[in-house]
């Protein structure tokens, strides 16, 4: 595939993951470090929030390794109508979206992958 300068691309899919718009967390709810993720499921379309686990985050463009950032799920009942979007904390020295390639939150979507065990593993075989 080539892109508008007739170079190469590449689009690598990744199993269990989204790509969502990155939000702040408006009523301050969550702590720097943590996430809030409800995602709209493919089979029956019902929304589903993830908790308890952690996810690594990244924006486009990933150029170098510190701008994929591990965050903790939470779920809180304040964020439980924000679907399909990633909220992030506005709790911190630098804003969660800074950390990803000096991004921001007017509009940016961030891609994020659940599956951070079968990730590191898959690196270290």
């Amino acid at each position: 595939m080539l892109n508008k300068r007739g170079e190469q691309k590449c689009r690598i899919l990744i199993p269990n993951s989204r790509l969502l718009f990155g939000i702040c967390d408006a009523w301050d709810v969550l702590k720097e470090g943590e996430c809030a993720v409800k995602v709209t499921m493919e089979g029956d379309g019902m929304p589903r929030a993830l908790s308890g686990m952690e996810v690594l985050v990244t924006r486009n463009p990933c150029l170098h390794p510190g701008d994929l950032q591990k965050f903790r799920v939470v779920e809180k009942p304040e964020l439980s109508h924000l679907v399909d979007c990633i909220v992030f904390s506005t709790r911190g020295r630098r804003p969660a979206a800074d950390l990803m390639s000096g991004g921001d939150l007017d509009g940016d979507t961030c891609k994020y992958l659940n599956h951070l065990r079968q990730l590191i593993k898959l690196k270290f075989e």
